[in-house]
């Protein structure tokens, strides 16, 4: 699955659907599924770090308008990309290591993890491991 690290507080804001649009100074032309990694810095109390904590959908990405600013919780920029996300969903966090850009993870997870989001195994990719694991599968 694609990951994308972000710092907090905007990884969280992410995570519950009030930061919908995810600025960057490059595109993509990636669309689908986006794993949210709140990045371990900076460290801010009672905000998870260092962690997977949503899957959102990445419907877009755009030269960043000045009407995108709201959703973006983000002043506007020369060269800002708009990256549009959509259906965020909170998940049970684990620790992945972060990277720039966007990257591959591979996690082999305990099923009790994993929200009613991932329902049903078929989508995004989950396969059973065994009886109580599922694998992300690289997208």
């Amino acid at each position: 699955m694609k990951a994308l690290s972000v710092r907090q507080p905007w990884a969280s804001m992410i995570a519950g659907g009030v930061k919908t649009i995810e600025v960057r100074s490059w595109p993509t032309t990636y669309r689908g599924e986006l794993l949210i990694v709140a990045s371990r810095k900076p460290k801010m109390l009672g905000l998870p770090v260092g962690q997977a904590i949503a899957i959102v959908q990445l419907v877009d990405c755009r030269q960043m308008r000045r009407a995108d600013e709201r959703a973006a919780i983000f002043e506007r920029y020369a060269g800002a990309y708009a990256w549009v996300l959509e259906c965020a969903r909170r998940i049970s966090p684990f620790a992945v290591r972060g990277r720039l850009k966007l990257y591959d993870v591979s996690q082999c997870l305990d099923s009790g993890r994993l929200l009613e989001f991932f329902l049903p195994i078929g989508h995004l990719g989950l396969q059973p491991i065994q009886d109580r694991a599922v694998h992300l599968a690289d997208a």
